[in-house]
């Protein structure tokens, strides 16, 4: 933002302390803007990462009917299916056609929800 939309925003009681005190409003008025500025970028980066992270099974779980991407516990791989509590473990259900063997009781650490990129119109 220049000065001269700066000051454009700025109410009239406003633009008569600007022209008393030009140089030091202008300086504190751009200091308070590029602040909130790298606030603002702060807050949308931190909302990114949280959106972006795979969520811990001890954290919460994922509607049983949801298929979701899945970390296996026994080898980090990730995988698609289906969360549910088995003897005090979360484990992981895949799809019918879906070929998957693991030697860790099916047993995941974290998840991460599908989105809809194709839309249902699209899909096969």
């Amino acid at each position: 933002m220049t000065e001269h939309e700066l000051k454009a925003l700025l109410t009239e009681k406003n633009k008569e302390i600007a022209e008393v005190y030009p140089k030091k409003f202008m300086d504190l008025m751009m200091d308070v803007y590029e602040k909130g500025i790298n606030v603002g970028v702060e807050i949308g980066k931190k909302a990114c990462r949280d959106a972006m992270r795979m969520i811990p099974v001890e954290e919460r779980l994922p509607l049983e009917s949801l298929c979701v991407l899945c970390r296996m516990k026994s080898n980090g791989q990730i995988v698609s299916g289906y969360l549910y509590r088995k003897d005090g473990k979360v484990c992981v259900a895949t799809d019918p056609n879906f070929e998957f063997e693991d030697y860790g009781d099916y047993e995941a650490t974290h998840w991460f929800p599908l989105f809809d990129v194709m839309g249902e119109e699209e899909q096969p």
